[in-house]
């Protein structure tokens, strides 16, 4: 139950992030999704804009990003779809740069992944969650795998 300042009657809160623009209302993200890094409100869809300009061999739409916790400082992990077989390293260190030019924030990794690997509803929604289960996963088996 939410209740606006005037007072008037309640709402049921969604959990959409959305304004006003010129009377329209427009949906603009999912509060849930919020990426909160010193202070700073980040939405995760202007992180994967930027991810997905930074590289050529990124797909357009194929990124998820979402923050993990690292030595007590929250930062970004970008599971990202390529093309082909870019010079890993190299892409990387572009979606690195990228991210700290534009929003000044640190990535703790980046998952490199084959096209339409992110996970996506069926109306095409990306689920940051199942991509942070795919990033885990990856990152636990390379972690079982003997060198």
């Amino acid at each position: 139950q939410a209740t606006p300042k005037d007072g008037e009657g309640t709402f049921l809160r969604t959990g959409d992030l959305a304004f006003f623009h010129d009377g329209e209302l427009v949906i603009c993200g999912r509060l849930k999704d919020v990426i909160i890094i010193h202070g700073r409100n980040l939405h995760p869809q202007d992180l994967e804009a930027s991810v997905e300009l930074s590289h050529d061999a990124v797909r357009s739409g194929g990124s998820a990003a979402f923050p993990t916790d690292r030595d007590d400082a929250e930062v970004i992990v970008v599971v990202v779809e390529v093309d082909g077989e870019p010079d890993e390293e190299e892409v990387s260190k572009a979606i690195r740069q990228a991210l700290f030019r534009e929003f000044e924030v640190t990535v703790a990794d980046v998952l490199l992944v084959p096209p339409y690997t992110v996970p996506k509803t069926s109306s095409g929604k990306k689920q940051r969650g199942a991509a942070r289960q795919l990033w885990e996963a990856a990152r636990t088996e390379e972690e079982a795998t003997p060198v």
